[in-house]
């Protein structure tokens, strides 16, 4: 299938014409209801169309490792429920303005990490960060977290900056202390708690959290013939953090490492906080949109012939219309065989 976006802005058109889409949208549970529609109509020639678009363009197995499908399918989803990717787009810093989280050093790099979260902007202050991830991949990689002001002034300044982790004492014993592992950075938080540091650590990341992570978010999973979609929305997504951080055992449960100044989750632990959609794309085997793709493939390669071959106009003509009468006729069964 062509990643034809001018389809797709038809086919949006002809939805909210037919009341099946809305014009705008403005949280995540509806983005959820109209998925779920598609599931539920997927027999009908749009609805189809829709699906068969993400899985020829995202999903499938020989598309899939591209880093060019998550730009696709922000796109996809911007497209569809009338939204503007960020990379578009500049979001001033006085749409970004948050209460003072103790001083300027750790709001301003707050107000920055803030600023890079969302992938798509809707209208009514509703945004979207978009995670388009391979089906073995059991982490994510929720973008910036800045460790040097999460870090600010809490005397572990000489751990921060070693990907292996740096020799140092913990309850009098030389251990491995830093940020590039789940063990390094236990060690870490528990060095934070012998020096009585721990509850500034806490408090200071659930408000970082908080401003950082205000957008919900969409997690895709990539599978070939099926695609997994999880739905999260950002009060949940914080709660996760909040309900954990008490504890440090739990805390690192969801939390991994850091690779630079971005923050690394487990992504089975956000994964149960979400509401799941499953899209099976098996049904496409029986689908029109099987010949419509093969229709397409065809189509184009006779008008390519048509146009290089000048002595044999007449019969490129003849073949392609007898291609689309075997189109129009597959179409007129499919409407029969489902009136």
């Amino acid at each position: 299938m062509i990643n034809n976006h001018n389809i797709l802005k038809l086919l949006k058109d002809i939805l909210i014409k037919n009341k099946d889409l809305k014009e705008n949208y403005s949280n995540i549970d509806e983005l959820v209801s109209f998925f779920e529609y598609l599931i539920r109509t997927r027999e009908n020639f749009n609805s189809a169309y829709l699906l068969n678009y993400l899985y020829q363009n995202i999903s499938a197995k020989d598309v899939a490792k591209r880093k060019t499908t998550a730009r696709d399918f922000e796109d996809y989803l911007a497209i569809l429920f009338n939204g503007k990717i960020t990379d578009e787009t500049k979001r001033q810093n006085s749409d970004n303005q948050i209460e003072q989280i103790e001083n300027d050093f750790i709001t301003n790099f707050t107000i920055s990490n803030k600023r890079e979260k969302a992938d798509i902007i809707f209208d009514n202050d509703f945004a979207l960060s978009v995670k388009t991830l391979m089906k073995n991949n059991k982490e994510i990689n929720l973008g910036s977290f800045e460790k040097t002001a999460l870090f600010y002034e809490l005397d572990i300044y000489d751990y921060l900056g070693e990907r292996k982790g740096k020799e140092g004492l913990l309850n009098n014993e030389k251990v491995k202390i830093g940020l590039g592992s789940k063990a390094l950075l236990k060690n870490l938080l528990l060095l934070l708690k012998e020096k009585n540091r721990y509850d500034i650590f806490k408090n200071r990341f659930l408000k970082m959290a908080k401003e950082i992570f205000a957008d919900d978010m969409l997690i895709a999973i990539k599978n070939d013939i099926e695609m997994d979609l999880y739905f999260i929305k950002s009060n949940d997504f914080y709660n996760l953090f909040k309900n954990s951080i008490n504890d440090i055992d739990k805390f690192m449960i969801i939390v991994n490492r850091w690779e630079g100044n971005s923050i690394r989750v487990d992504r089975e632990e956000f994964l149960k906080i979400a509401t799941h959609i499953k899209l099976d794309f098996n049904f496409l085997n029986d689908s029109i949109l099987k010949y419509f793709t093969e229709f397409e493939d065809k189509t184009t390669n006779i008008l390519v012939k048509y146009i290089n071959d000048v002595d044999n106009k007449e019969s490129y003509q003849k073949q392609m219309c007898d291609e689309i009468e075997q189109i129009i006729n597959l179409i007129e069964q499919k409407i029969k065989g489902s009136s």
